[in-house]
């Protein structure tokens, strides 16, 4: 009975989150993030870091999402390097990782420029026995246990562009590791455990108005094996290229 206990308060909230990689509300503001291909379409060192809190007034334990970002370029090259750190809490259940990026960039003609990107680092799941409520007297093999593990972790990316225009697809969590946090005793139960790959396709394009004006629409597609299409649209205008705001909508209802 013990060992039933655990496996359904184990497995539950991986299966839920296995679909689930951190979200950005403002996506188009750190493409880098999703894409590791961006590495070096700048030309200079960017630092960006976002914080996003959800579900306000639910308590210590609401949903909360931090990254923070370095990329550039290696201009005479055409290569850019960076990395990312993240940290992704709900509730008992936290992922926690490191991520390093190389990217290579080619000429297209006179305006265009294609780049090819790979991510490589290590993530922390993490589940926590002692943020568990149970609604009777908690076995003690959950509440006084913690379940980390470690998995190396790998994402890739191709990145199309201009100074105006830019479309780009990747992938995260290419490997497809198996979280070992309960003695698996089928290989069913081990699929459950394994974290899914994800698919992003990225556009966006910015249309100048005049000097002062510009309006840039920009759109994403998420997709992930046994989960739905997740479509966002987001348009924001520009005044002299440095203030902004803007409008987004996303379909469905995840975190």
């Amino acid at each position: 009975m013990k060992k039933f206990i655990i496996y359904i308060w184990l497995i539950i909230p991986v299966s839920l989150a296995k679909g689930q990689m951190p979200q950005l509300s403002q996506y188009m503001l750190n493409s880098f993030y999703i894409n590791p291909a961006v590495a070096g379409t700048y030309n200079e060192y960017i630092v960006k870091t976002s914080y996003r809190y959800q579900w306000i007034g639910f308590g210590p334990d609401a949903p909360n999402t931090f990254n923070v970002s370095l990329f550039g370029p290696h201009q005479e090259y055409s290569m850019g390097y960076g990395g990312y750190l993240y940290s992704d809490n709900t509730g008992p259940t936290s992922r926690n990782g490191i991520m390093g990026s190389y990217a290579y960039n080619i000429q297209i003609g006179l305006d265009y420029r294609l780049s090819f990107g790979l991510s490589a680092g290590i993530m922390q799941f993490y589940i926590d026995g002692s943020d568990i409520i149970l609604g009777e007297d908690g076995d003690p093999l959950i509440i006084n246990s913690t379940y980390p593990d470690y998995v190396p972790d790998v994402n890739i990316g191709v990145y199309f562009y201009s100074n105006n225009m830019n479309a780009g697809i990747s992938s995260h969590q290419l490997i497809g590791n198996k979280l070992d946090i309960v003695e698996y005793t089928s290989d069913s139960l081990e699929s459950i455990n394994a974290l899914k790959r994800h698919v992003y396709l990225t556009g966006g394009y910015l249309f100048i108005l005049d000097r002062d004006w510009s309006i840039e629409p920009s759109a994403l597609i998420t997709y992930s094996y046994a989960q739905p299409f997740q479509f966002e649209l987001s348009c924001r205008a520009i005044y002299l290229k440095s203030i902004w705001a803007g409008l987004s909508w996303r379909t469905g209802d995840k975190l």
